[in-house]
This record gives C-alpha cells, structure tokens and sequence, in this order.
C-alpha cells in the first residue's frame, strides 16, 4: 500500500512540475524543515535502545555515557567536517546514506554482494541521479548548505558523483531488472516485483527532472522515515500511539535544536538559505551516527545469524 501511495505522490509531483507550478522558496524550505524535524528525525529516536542492546554487557549507566558519548562525539566531528573539509564531509554523508536507504528496504536474508551493491545504487537515486540530470541545481543547493558558500566544492562533489554514475546505472539496472525478488501477488494482482520497478521508475524521473529539494524531502520523509518508522515499531513491537509518545521527546529536541541551528544560520543568510543549510547540516550530524550505528548493529546481527547456523 506504501509503495502505491508514493508513486501516486511521485505522479501528482510530475504533473503539477509539468504544467509549470513553483513552490515559493521560503515555503518550499518551511516544508521540507517540518518534514524533516517531525517524520525525518524521528525515524532515528530509539537509537539509544538499539545502542544498549549492543552494549548489553556493560551497565546501564556505563552503557548509556558510552552510547550518548559516541554518538555526540561523532556529531560533532561531522558539524566540524562542514568547516573544515566539506568535500569530503558531503561525499561521506551520501555515500552512508546510499548504503543506508537502499539495505533498509530489503526484507531478504543473505543477500550477494552484487544485490547489496544494486541496493547501494537504489538508495542512492537521490543523490546521483539529480547530479547526473540537473548538475547545476544540485550545485546551488550544496552552495548555499556550505557554511564558506564556496561554489568550486559544490561543483568537484557534482563532477565526482557523475564519473560514478554509469556504475551506479548498470547496478540499479541489474537491481530493478534481473535481481531476484518476492512474486507475491500484492495489491490489484500486481507482483511485488512490478510495484519495486513501477516505483524506481518513478523515483529515477522525479530525480531527474523535479527540483532536488522536492525530490529529497519527498524520498526522505514520505518514503525512508516511513519505512524506518515502521520498522521501529515492528522490532520493538509498539503500537501507533505508542511509537509516537517514545518518538516525541526526540522531536521537541529536534525542533529546539533547529530553532538555535536556525538563529546562527540566519545571521549571515536570508531566510530559506538559513533553513536549508540549518536543516542539512543537522540532518548530517544526526544522520551519521545514525547510519554507523544501523553499520554496526546489522554487523552484529549477521554475524549472530551465521553463528547460530553452526
């Protein structure tokens, strides 16, 4: 049912571009920032459970200063890569975020390397397919996300995602075409195969021809947050109402944080520039640890499974 209301969201988006309607920039940015702080996030908020369950060895206390110190060690190291190295702080950001959007869409065990691979390229749509179709747009978002606003970097990120793109290609090819999936029959008789190629298709046109900004909050909030969310409250079996009570300090925290991000931000940007370089920035600095984590935990649970097969 997700995968069909997205592509009906993707067709709606299509549409409304086609025939020439322009969000205005300050409201573009306010949506994307409100999608971000209440559905983005908090995809993110049980973090802390995942990271005691790893540290299960340890004591609560000593567990919880281990978890939190890391994590706040490793935000900060990548709040400071955007002043001191962006290149590659930017380039590091999508590369974790490729392998994290595209894995935590499979419910297959076991997987090749070349089905892992393929997942990489289709979690990272987002990023490169935009760069490869509308280099000049992404270039001016990741010009105004830099704090220095120093175009050249925007410009050697865009060039080197394009050299990769044709293997990303072949591998989202390989991924959508011959990749080996569920023929389940789902909802009006369709496969679960045709709705993942239906809905790649749609994302790859939406990237390649609908402002970047829209593109991601779209992929990011209504389709990655969704499925995080999802699988947050399937792993730790909570209701509805359930999941958003634990969720919702993490959003008053969020939204707090913003708010302060948005004061320093504003003091040398106008308004949606200061939005979206506030948003960005912190996304990455939360987004990070997040993914090192989803790395490390998923190490772990593969290595559990191989052991108990002994």
């Amino acid at each position: 049912m997700h995968s069909i209301i997205i592509i009906i969201l993707i067709g709606i988006l299509l549409l409304l571009d086609g025939f020439g309607f322009k969000a205005a920039p300050s409201v573009l940015a306010a949506g994307i920032a409100l999608g971000v702080l209440l559905i983005g996030l908090p995809h993110g908020g049980l973090d802390q459970k995942i990271g005691l369950r790893l540290l299960n060895h340890f004591q609560r206390p000593l567990a919880l200063a281990i978890f939190f110190s890391s994590y706040l060690l490793v935000a900060a190291t990548v709040i400071a890569g955007w002043f001191v190295s962006p290149q590659m702080t930017i380039l590091a950001f999508f590369s974790l975020s490729a392998w994290h959007f595209g894995l935590e869409e499979e419910t297959r065990e076991n997987l090749s390397w070349l089905d892992q691979l393929g997942g990489i390229a289709r979690g990272g749509m987002v990023i490169w397919i935009p760069a490869s179709f509308q280099g000049e747009a992404v270039t001016n978002l990741l010009t105004m996300i830099f704090p220095a606003g120093d175009s050249s970097v925007g410009i050697q990120v865009v060039n080197t995602i394009r050299v990769c793109s044709p293997v990303f290609m072949a591998l989202l090819v390989f991924d959508t075409v011959f990749s080996v999936r569920s023929t389940q029959t789902s909802s009006g008789g369709m496969t679960h195969r045709d709705l993942h190629r239906i809905r790649v298709l749609a994302f790859a046109v939406l990237f390649a021809t609908v402002d970047p900004l829209i593109s991601f909050g779209v992929y990011f909030c209504a389709w990655h947050s969704i499925i995080g969310l999802v699988h947050l409250r399937d792993q730790f079996r909570f209701s509805n109402f359930e999941l958003a009570q634990k969720l919702l300090p993490l959003s008053l925290l969020a939204i707090a944080l913003f708010v302060v991000g948005f004061g320093v931000s504003s003091t040398a940007n106008l308004f949606a520039p200061a939005i979206i370089q506030t948003i960005f920035i912190g996304l990455s600095a939360v987004a990070i640890p997040h993914l090192l984590l989803h790395v490390i935990s998923d190490s772990f649970s593969l290595v559990a499974r191989e052991l108990a097969h002994e």
